[in-house]
């Protein structure tokens, strides 16, 4: 795997990460 697949790689978590919280909030606010 180069630099920039794990580069990438790591972007994507993120991002991923960023709207999995984001789900949780807007879960939370619906209550």
């Amino acid at each position: 795997m180069t630099t920039q697949m794990a580069e990438e790689n790591n972007v994507l978590r993120k991002e991923i990460a960023e709207l999995r919280r984001a789900d949780v909030i807007l879960s939370r606010l619906t209550f």
